[in-house]
């Protein structure tokens, strides 16, 4: 008689967990594991019941019991990592993730979540591994996938992470998740229409998706359509919809109406009752933190960035970037340039480096009103093109035996990769400038490929520079820029790098001051022009009117007039510089 009441108790527990009833369906397991301590499936139901009612430490204690009955119990092992998960106690979730595996159900899963803890400690590597285990073991795991196309956005290889969608989409083509983020990806490949389309096919399986809606709103604020956005998400915000986001989107836009106070409420509303991820924490407190810089309260907006960029630990080798340096100094000797041969095309592209913050955008929205010039961008290309070289030179060779090595072929076979790549996003210009900054690494490999280019270094005051990559929200690739005084080893390595190329190569570079810009614009921009062999354009004095997408941390300040607000801004956060200012004098 005890057993059929007791399995008429559990039929009802059953009946409640798959109406959602889930509190009602914990009273009853509750009765029955009074007269039943010892059954392990039941302790696992009810810890089960508590997870979905974020009742954690509940869950914790009650899986915990069911795994002392059954250490094998496969499902109450992962769902305690899991449970581990939510409470941040990543060790235990480890710990419970490897007994999972060990046993060898919910073998995949445990490996994506795994990957999500290391991924959210700043160790990228081994979430990349966990990712790929998870997609060997079970190819239609959609997390694992997006995992993936999340660590190579973070990375800044967008098209890994589109390949990496492009494979979940063929298993869920209407899945809204894949579709935002294909969409994401999509704009980070400068394909801001095509993502669009994919935001526009999520709304169509759910019209009030928040993460589509906020999408499209922060295109519009890529594009300089502010009003819009505004309109797209203002309904959204009236509902008091708690999204990190929405906040976003809102922080982005909030100077067109002067609504600066009400989006910072707004988004610590988000940040107080809403548990972030450290990504969504790092990007939302850097948007806010960019707004109250803007209104000048200096020290709540420190505050701000100082969360964003500890949100996400990276660890930066300097002792590494030293080695780097050292070794492509030697390797581009006097004697090594002497020796060596040069492309022999005559094509004289334009490139622009320096540090990140230095002024490298501006200089290119300069040129880029001129109507003979395309302004390409930040290309990877000619990094890629180089690093293929080195991947296929023979690895026990030394960095300078592999320079040494460089053949007429090999240059003149880089050279036109390049320069193909070029030919193919513009017909009609007679000048091509390529923004990536770090190019300045490759300059000994520019006069090889490019005798005939023009480099353009940008420099700015060193502290302003520094401060403004710290108050940047770079890709994970920039290890350096998260803490002040890496930043400032990091400059120390570049600047000792540029004075050995001032040195030793014979191509024009030309020294563009940010400072000397901004107080004498019409003498520099004819210094530029005439730098880069282009006839004079009073457009480019009004290159803030130039119609383009700019897909970098300056895409405001370039759709305006030249200001000096952003000179010796450090003075504004002086008492925060101690450790910058030791970096700036020390190699590593």
């Amino acid at each position: 008689m005890k057993n059929t009441l007791s399995d008429k108790n559990k039929h009802k527990a059953f009946q409640f967990m798959k109406k959602g009833k889930l509190k009602e369906a914990i009273l009853q397991l509750r009765k029955i594991i009074r007269d039943t301590s010892k059954d392990a499936e039941l302790l696992y139901l009810l810890g089960s019941c508590y997870i979905n009612l974020n009742q954690i430490d509940k869950a914790i204690s009650t899986l915990e019991k069911c795994i002392e009955i059954q250490p094998d119990a496969i499902q109450a092992l992962f769902l305690l990592g899991t449970a581990y998960s939510i409470s941040k106690d990543n060790e235990k979730a480890l710990t419970y993730y490897e007994k999972t595996i060990a046993i060898g159900n919910h073998t995949a899963q445990a490996h994506a979540c795994r990957a999500g803890i290391y991924l959210a400690q700043g160790f990228t590597d081994k979430a990349k591994q966990e990712f790929t285990l998870a997609t060997k073991k079970q190819p239609n795991l959609i997390d694992a996938y997006l995992g993936l196309a999340l660590i190579y956005q973070q990375l800044s290889h967008y098209q890994d992470a589109h390949n990496e969608l492009k494979k979940a989409l063929a298993l869920e083509p209407k899945n809204p998740r894949l579709l935002n983020a294909t969409a994401m990806c999509l704009v980070n490949l400068l394909e801001k229409d095509e993502a669009l389309k994919y935001y526009k096919m999520s709304l169509r399986t759910n019209s009030d998706d928040i993460d589509a809606i906020c999408g499209i709103a922060r295109i519009l604020n890529l594009k300089g359509k502010y009003n819009e956005s505004i309109k797209l998400i203002t309904p959204l915000v009236s509902k008091e919809i708690l999204h990190p986001t929405l906040a976003i989107s809102q922080l982005e836009c909030c100077h067109i109406n002067d609504s600066y106070g009400g989006a910072l409420q707004y988004a610590e509303k988000v940040i107080a009752k809403i548990s972030l991820s450290n990504l969504q924490a790092k990007d939302l407190h850097f948007a806010m933190a960019k707004v109250l810089d803007h209104i000048n309260d200096n020290d709540n907006a420190f505050c701000h960035y100082k969360k964003a960029n500890d949100s996400i630990k990276k660890i930066y080798d300097s002792v590494s970037h030293t080695k780097k340096i050292d070794d492509t100094i030697n390797a581009f000797s006097v004697g090594a340039m002497m020796s060596l041969p040069r492309a022999s095309h005559t094509k004289s592209p334009i490139f622009i480096v320096g540090m990140p913050r230095s002024g490298t955008s501006l200089t290119e929205q300069i040129l880029a009103a001129h109507p003979d010039v395309y302004a390409a961008g930040e290309l990877d290309d000619l990094g890629l093109i180089i690093n293929k070289f080195l991947t296929h030179s023979n690895p026990n060779t030394s960095y300078s035996d592999h320079i040494k090595s460089l053949s007429a072929e090999t240059i003149n076979n880089m050279a036109q990769q390049y320069l193909d790549k070029l030919d193919g996003l513009s017909k009609s210009a007679t000048h091509f400038t390529d923004k990536m900054p770090h190019n300045f690494y490759l300059l000994g490999y520019i006069q090889l490929l490019f005798p005939n280019a023009r480099i353009i270094h940008c420099r700015r005051n060193p502290l302003d520079t520094c401060l403004s990559i710290y108050f940047q929200n770079f890709a994970a690739q920039h290890a350096y820029a998260k803490n002040l005084f890496d930043i400032g080893t990091h400059y120390y390595q570049y600047n000792r790098l540029m004075k050995h190329w001032e040195n030793i190569l014979t191509m024009p570079i030309f020294e563009m001051e940010y400072e000397e810009l901004v107080s004498n614009q019409e003498k520099v921009t004819r210094e530029l022009l005439e730098f880069c062999d282009l006839e004079w354009n009073d457009k480019c004095l009004e290159f803030h009117k130039v119609k383009r997408t700019v897909d970098t941390a300056s895409h405001d300040q370039v759709r305006q007039k030249l200001y000096n607000k952003s000179i010796n801004r450090w003075k504004n956060y002086e008492q925060y510089l101690d450790d910058l200012k030791e970096g700036l004098n020390r190699a590593y």
